[in-house]
């Protein structure tokens, strides 16, 4: 059976085709600027290159290696803290009673809904009187705290999806609640722990305010140095450009083997039976 052309379904497709133009716009300017040099930028800045410069891509691995590697190892770090403490906690809410459970779970929601500038400042005091400033604790636990909410609600989704069955099943056979979580819970909530850990990844590795305001220069991250790269009349424009590209490379990887667990993730415990 065909479907019938309407000019609903020819705006809708080209809505798509727009938004996806849109979406895909900018990676591409920034692939094109990044082989070429500032002259040709200034001058001829929508002009086809003559020559390519592959050298940006030289001189940007040189000082972007290591702080995509600091942002990486940061990113391990604290999303292995943050998957081990939400996953438990979101366990313990979804598949435990105990009095005042739905009152503290409220707050958890009302704490998710504070913007993070607000308590930037509170925040930065507190880490500075525990004498954590420029050090890596100064990122990963203030990042923990904060995204263990988010974490915590979409696991406990997908636990309370989880049939009864299963545990009274293995309750009756002498398994206690660690057992129930660790053979039970964890494994068919893979795919959304790699949810979480995949929002998170790009929001740790991309974020710069907080990182600038508790490490000093000579740690920079990622987001750090191309910003500081860019900055100033007497940037290198392409160089800056290839450094993005390289910084990128990460998050293609991380998205391209991770996207089909990560939208199974987001899609489990959203829909009870």
């Amino acid at each position: 059976m065909k479907r019938k052309i309407t000019i609903g379904y020819v705006l809708s497709r080209l809505m798509l085709v727009f938004l996806a133009v849109v979406g895909v716009f900018p990676f591409i300017m920034t692939l094109y600027l990044s082989v070429r040099n500032n002259i040709e930028i200034a001058t001829e800045f929508w002009s086809l290159p003559r020559v390519l410069h592959w050298d940006n891509y030289a001189a940007a691995f040189q000082g972007i290696c290591m702080p995509v590697a600091r942002s990486i190892m940061i990113c391990i770090v604290t999303i292995t803290l943050l998957l081990m403490l939400s996953s438990f906690t979101a366990y313990i809410f979804a598949r435990m009673e105990f009095k005042g459970k739905e009152f503290i779970f409220t707050l958890y929601m009302i704490v998710m809904m504070i913007p993070g500038t607000l308590t930037m400042a509170p925040l930065f005091f507190m880490v500075n009187r525990l004498g954590l400033l420029d050090s890596w604790w100064a990122i990963i636990l203030p990042h923990v705290a904060f995204w263990q909410i988010l974490g915590i609600n979409i696991l406990r989704n997908n636990y309370a999806g989880i049939p009864n069955s299963l545990f009274e099943s293995a309750k009756l056979e002498g398994a206690n609640d660690i057992f129930c979580f660790l053979q039970i819970a964890l494994p068919l909530t893979v795919p959304a722990l790699l949810t979480v850990g995949i929002q998170a990844f790009l929001a740790f590795y991309n974020e710069y305010i907080w990182s600038s305001l508790v490490l000093s220069g000579s740690k920079k991250l990622f987001s750090m140095f191309v910003v500081e790269l860019g900055s100033g009349n007497s940037s290198d424009m392409g160089i800056t450009s290839a450094a993005y590209v390289l910084g990128t490379i990460p998050l293609l990887i991380l998205m391209s083997f991770g996207m089909k667990y990560y939208l199974q993730g987001a899609l489990s415990g959203s829909v009870k039976e």
